[in-house]
């Protein structure tokens, strides 16, 4: 499947602001930095999920900022802090829920997901008004439709130089 499929399921017909599409790739980089280890494999998941959430926001990947000072895995005041900050941006349910899926999918991304990572998620939950009922479904939705693109299948991967079109079929 397809990450346009995956995110078709949560968003509906609805696209990304500009500001959502950089607050929910800037949660992807607080996703696959709050260990403070760069992992090869969150890192790529990263990557190919954030080109794809910024084309449907219509911004260029390469416009967002990572969050610095990334908070040390044990500051949960500071990791709050910038959860507030992504948060305040996404004002939507369906897209505070692409945002977790995302967020749980890089911190996912390594095939380990480490306690700094699942505090960060569980608190993620928290800002964006997620219950742990629709987290759980939010988190077996996105598993059963990527499991499959880890055996090649699909077009989530993209290329760092291939742009993705956006929603509107630009």
């Amino acid at each position: 499947m397809s990450f346009r499929a995956l995110a078709d399921g949560i968003l509906g017909a609805a696209t990304l602001t500009p500001e959502e599409a950089r607050a929910v790739t800037q949660l992807a980089y607080l996703a696959s930095g709050v260990d403070l280890k760069e992992d090869l494999e969150e890192s790529e998941v990263r990557d190919q999920l954030g080109r794809h959430v910024c084309a449907l926001g219509g911004i260029d990947f390469a416009s967002v900022s990572w969050p610095e000072p990334l908070p040390d895995p044990n500051a949960r005041e500071e990791r709050a802090w910038w959860l507030e900050q992504f948060s305040r941006e996404l004002r939507w349910q369906p897209v505070r829920e692409l945002a977790y899926v995302v967020a749980y999918l890089v911190a996912v991304g390594d095939a380990d997901l480490r306690r700094p990572e699942s505090a960060l998620l569980g608190e993620l939950q928290r800002w964006l008004t997620i219950d742990d009922e629709r987290a759980s479904e939010l988190v077996e939705y996105a598993s059963e439709r990527v499991t499959p693109l880890a055996a090649g299948e699909g077009d989530w991967p993209i290329g760092p130089n291939e742009p993705t079109p956006r929603r509107d079929g630009t």
